[in-house]
């Protein structure tokens, strides 16, 4: 995949030119520079409090060596990543280009890898993308530092979309988080599909679900992944998450799945993830 065949201009969404370095937009001259071998293709349009100050924030969490959110530690974390994984491959569809929105590390990147020829890991921290690019340097995995609200991808690329823990997540509020809805509709191509993940309180589901259909998707189903006792367990218990011990417990996915079997006898209150299968309307 030549990556400048596809990436644009995320103020103007016009033509980039590759140059030293570099990619200057042939249509409104904005220049982006290209750092560690990643383009760095932040919107000089928005405000401070937007798309600069996001990346700001997520550098900051990311300027240590360990994983701020746990992700690649924790049981339940990784247990959705597994299930996110196994329902792209049980659609049975082209995953030619997966677009992997608010990439973190690249632990999910990298096990779509495996799924799809070509896989896009974005996220606003340059941070996490460097280490991301150490970690899981892959012919098909391209990591770009960009903002969910504003994909500096062509229309119609992706064949899959994933927002994993992407709104609530990335901290996303206002017309940011709609246009980060709107922009995986985008990029999505009319026979794709997007995937949206995230850690909700139980009474939140039903707005969340109808907060994706008025951006004009079409739901197709529903997931409630059953990891809301781990996660009671994780914070209920916040003396003990720094010892050994209770970290080795937190990390078991066989004690995953054994809390995540119990959690499911109470329907979708055992659940604080929610996993959304959309397509475009």
């Amino acid at each position: 995949m030549n990556i400048n065949e596809i990436i644009i201009c995320p103020n103007c969404q016009g033509e980039l030119i590759s140059e030293p370095n570099k990619f200057r937009c042939k249509n409104c001259n904005s220049i982006y520079e290209v750092s560690s071998n990643i383009p760095v293709l932040i919107s000089h349009n928005n405000s401070l409090n937007s798309q600069e100050e996001l990346a700001k924030y997520f550098d900051s969490k990311y300027a240590n060596d360990e994983d701020p959110w746990d992700y690649e530690s924790s049981a339940a974390e990784k247990m959705k990543y597994e299930f996110v994984v196994n329902l792209i491959k049980s659609m049975k569809a082209n995953t030619g280009l997966i677009l992997d929105v608010g990439c973190s590390f690249g632990y999910l990147s990298n096990k779509f890898s495996v799924v799809s020829k070509n896989v896009i890991g974005l996220d606003v921290s340059l941070n996490a993308l460097m280490k991301a690019n150490e970690k899981y340097k892959k012919e098909n995995i391209t990591f770009i530092s960009a903002s969910a609200d504003s994909i500096p991808l062509k229309e119609n690329l992706a064949d899959v979309v994933i927002l994993c823990d992407g709104l609530n997540g990335m901290d996303l509020i206002g017309t940011v988080r709609d246009n980060a809805v709107k922009e995986s509709k985008r990029v999505l191509k009319d026979n794709g599909f997007t995937i949206f993940t995230d850690y909700l309180k139980p009474e939140q589901f039903d707005t969340y679900i109808e907060y994706i259909k008025q951006h004009s998707y079409e739901i197709k189903n529903v997931y409630y992944l059953n990891d809301r006792l781990w996660y009671k367990l994780k914070y209920g218990l916040h003396a003990m998450r720094k010892t050994s011990v209770f970290k080795k417990f937190l990390s078991s996915i066989a004690i995953g799945k054994l809390l995540s079997k119990i959690s499911s006898i109470f329907g979708k209150s055992g659940s604080n993830h929610i996993c959304i299968l959309a397509v475009k309307k």
